[in-house]
């Protein structure tokens, strides 16, 4: 997950927590970090295998979730990966704009911990047990395709 708001990440942890699937949730503060993250590079050197999908806010420092979206979708290794842009913003623009670049869903956060359990549980299973995913997305990192020079 990239999320800068600890606010967010603390309520969707705790949400994640309570649902009934196991699920691993790895998070990242800002866009140059999912990157690194997605790449394994830095403090992210030998943490493969990568994550099944993403799921990135767009308000984000340093790099933003649209500039994150562009390079993952722009990228042969990463494209595969279902990204989801989790966002407080609404906007029809902003929507358009993410899915012509590329984003494999546009959810505007819920408020309130039951309402954001219930979605985390929904996407949980669609996404990991009932569409099949891409060879690539369930090998990422599982082999030497997935190496790149962190520079």
């Amino acid at each position: 997950m990239v999320e800068d708001s600890d606010v967010d990440f603390e309520i969707l942890q705790f949400a994640c927590k309570s649902i009934p699937i196991e699920l691993s949730l790895v998070r990242c503060l800002n866009g140059e970090e999912a990157i690194n993250c997605l790449n394994g590079c830095g403090k992210y050197s030998g943490c493969f295998p990568g994550p099944g999908l993403v799921l990135l806010d767009l308000n984000l420092p340093r790099m933003g979730g649209m500039e994150v979206l562009r390079y993952i979708k722009t990228s042969d290794r990463l494209k595969s990966l279902p990204i989801l842009i989790f966002s407080s913003s609404a906007n029809p623009k902003e929507v358009a704009q993410c899915y012509r670049d590329g984003a494999n869903s546009y959810i505007v956060k819920p408020l309130g911990i039951k309402p954001l359990r219930e979605l985390m549980e929904t996407l949980v299973r669609y996404w990991f047990h009932v569409v099949e995913l891409t060879p690539e997305v369930k090998r990422y990192g599982n082999n030497s395709e997935t190496s790149v020079d962190c520079g």
